[in-house]
């Protein structure tokens, strides 16, 4: 794991010295002339994770790192357990300061200074994001990868009857089968998962996701960077694409929202592959609100909140003071975000995949029934004889009630004997049989969408796709 541990010989000076920055943004301004710094990210100094690393960010974290220690050795904790800590820690005649001494007395301020060390120690490594019990934003994990198999099943090895009084004489050869595993939603290439602000809508949206194994994250605001590391983990533990699909009202803090899962993601896949693990090519983008659907749709405009430092920055960007909501979307018109998500998801799936299934296990079921009576043609003729011989054998029993067991087993044994022998023969050609199957395989969807985060660009284009995005595209 890339994290700092706290148990061994590393101390977080050790770790410290040996930290580099993902990115190296000194080196990449010196080589382009006229380069500020502020070129080269996209959010502000205390939420951009690419920002962090001075000294002052180091003090914080650090700083974090001894309280966190202290209140996780009962386990996993909630962010908020760190804030009640330090408070309660007034009664045992403790004096809780922060980093820079100041007495931690629980206003909304100092909870913001301690989740901005938190943010600041999470994206140092000095603490995994995932050891984080996120009790705010929940998650519901419907696809679960699979991968298709089609495997021959020797069949049972068969066997002869020998009934009772009244019972059934039969004898019956043994088949191989078709055995198919992993077909369901889990086998489509890509995983799908939407990302969506506390919404009246997140019935319908659930409805969908189990439908098609789509993963749901629903936040009460912005998604927290727990969530967006564990999304990560699930796409290299499952080793699949990953497109997370965002809704979010059009507003300055809508759009500051997949701004920052975006960016926490594009961050966790770089430290994850640093680190040496198989990071899949995992994209993020916006389905609604966007102005261009708020426009179209007559979705009624809200004035934005005055004072939100935000709003500048966004009306440079859309050109407009005013924003809307989603809940607004489908109040006014039902069904409108159900086709917008059925539109964004129907693109990236295989469709067809089913119908492809059930033709191909169609298709192998009778080449393996051909291969088996290839393989079995010198055994027919004794088959087809014993077969006859159980039925003569059984016709000739039927009036010969009373001494049906004494005779039954007296005829039955040489049977029983040359069955076994052809079944011993069956077992081992059944063992041996060799075909090709074919394996339904879905198509990878790769529909010509500009992403607003694709993990696969270099870190300058990604900047740019990030400066340049207006929504509705």
């Amino acid at each position: 794991m890339r994290f700092f541990q706290t148990a061994g010989n590393e101390t977080p000076h050790t770790y410290k010295t040996k930290f580099k920055p993902l990115i190296d943004i000194k080196g990449m301004k010196q080589q382009q002339k006229g380069a500020v710094l502020k070129d080269f990210f996209v959010m502000g100094d205390n939420s951009d994770p690419f920002k962090t690393g001075t000294n002052a960010h180091w003090e914080k974290a650090l700083w974090f790192l001894e309280v966190w220690k202290k209140a996780t050795e009962a386990g996993k904790v909630h962010l908020r357990k760190i804030h009640y800590r330090l408070l309660h820690s007034h009664k045992n005649g403790e004096a809780p300061a922060l980093w820079d001494g100041t007495e931690y007395d629980g206003t909304n301020e100092q909870w913001q200074k301690i989740q901005e060390a938190s943010r600041h120690a999470r994206a140092l490594g000095l603490i995994n994001p995932l050891e984080l019990n996120d009790r705010k934003n929940k998650a519901k994990i419907y696809h679960e990868a699979s991968t298709p198999e089609v495997h021959i099943h020797a069949g049972e090895r068969g066997g002869m009857s020998i009934p009772e009084i009244r019972g059934n004489f039969y004898i019956e050869f043994q088949k191989p089968s078709i055995g198919a595993y992993g077909m369901g939603e889990g086998a489509q290439p890509i995983n799908l998962a939407i990302f969506i602000e506390k919404s009246g809508d997140v019935e319908m949206i659930d409805g969908i996701c189990k439908r098609y194994g789509i993963d749901l994250v629903v936040g009460e605001g912005f998604i927290s960077i727990t969530q967006c590391a564990e999304a990560v983990d699930r796409a290299i533990r499952n080793q699949k694409e990953l497109i997370i699909l965002y809704i979010s009202d059009f507003d300055p803090s809508g759009f500051t929202m997949v701004q920052q899962v975006a960016r926490h993601i594009e961050y966790e896949c770089r430290m994850r592959s640093a680190e040496g693990d198989q990071v899949p090519r995992i994209r993020v983008h916006p389905i609604a609100l966007s102005m261009e659907q708020a426009l179209d749709l007559d979705i009624p405009l809200m004035k934005l909140k005055e004072g939100d430092k935000k709003v500048p920055g966004f009306i440079e960007r859309f050109g407009i003071d005013k924003g809307a909501e989603v809940d607004a979307l489908e109040f006014l018109h039902p069904g409108s975000l159900k086709k917008i998500i059925m539109d964004a998801v129907m693109p990236l799936r295989d469709n067809d995949y089913n119908k492809k299934v059930a033709s191909l296990l169609t298709e192998n079921r009778q080449r393996l029934q051909d291969a088996w009576e290839d393989a079995t043609a010198d055994l027919h003729p004794a088959m087809d004889e014993l077969e006859d011989a159980t039925e003569r054998l059984r016709e000739t029993m039927a009036p010969l009630i009373e001494e049906f067991e004494r005779v039954m087993r007296e005829e039955a044994a040489p049977l029983q004997e040359r069955a076994r022998e052809i079944m011993d023969e069956l077992e081992v050609r059944a063992d041996n049989l060799s075909i090709d199957l074919d394996v339904p395989v879905p198509e990878h969807p790769e529909p010509e969408i500009n992403w607003y985060m694709d993990s696969e660009r270099d870190y300058m284009e990604q900047i740019e796709r990030y400066k340049s995005y207006k929504g509705g595209e």
